[in-house]
Parts: C-alpha cells; sequence; structure tokens
C-alpha cells in the first residue's frame, strides 16, 4: 500500500474533459475492433469462446490504457481563478456539544 500511496503523491490526479473525452473514445475504439476481430475469428473457427476470448483481451487492454491517470489525458487542465488576500477565512460558527457533561460549570 505504501508504494501506491507514493506513486500518487508525484502525479497529478485531475483528469481534465477533453481528456475524458479522449479516454472514452481510446476505450471504445478498443472494445469495438477487438470485438469486430473476435466475432470474425469465432465465426470461421466456430467457437463463442474465441469471440469472448478477444472481447475480455480488449476490456483488459482498454483497462489499462484508460485506468490509470496518463498525463496524455490532462493536457488542457481547467485554469482554476486564485484566492484574493481581501477574503476573510471561514471560521464555523456553531458549537457542536459532546455531550450533557459539557454544559455543565
Amino acid at each position: 500500500m505504501r508504494h501506491i500511496r507514493g506513486l500518487r503523491q508525484g502525479t497529478n490526479a485531475a483528469m481534465d474533459w477533453q481528456g475524458q473525452n479522449l479516454c472514452d473514445r481510446v476505450a471504445m475504439v478498443i472494445i469495438y475492433a477487438f470485438a469486430a476481430v473476435g466475432f470474425v475469428i469465432g465465426f470461421i473457427t466456430q467457437q463463442l469462446s474465441h469471440s469472448i476470448y478477444s472481447i475480455l483481451a480488449g476490456t483488459a487492454i482498454a483497462c489499462l490504457a484508460c485506468l490509470p491517470d496518463w498525463p496524455i489525458y490532462n493536457r488542457n487542465p481547467l485554469p482554476f481563478q486564485p484566492v484574493p488576500d481581501n477574503v476573510p477565512h471561514c471560521t464555523p460558527s456553531i458549537r457542536v456539544s459532546l455531550g450533557p457533561d459539557e454544559n455543565r460549570q
């Protein structure tokens, strides 16, 4: 678990909108291509299992291509406005009571 946290600390885990669209298209192209090839192979060999294995392989490759937050999917980050200095910081105005003993003096 420490290794995963170490990998995540060095990356910016924020996929932008264009990156999400690209990721969706890449996944669909990979899955549809493997489905078409699997259909042809399954039709030629008359084995449904060949078609299913092809679709599963395409899904696995699409997962490897799209599930990690690759830098290619974050080429157009959204610009956020900086916080002005004259804005007061929010402080809670409601006090939460933890129990009846806290209200006694």
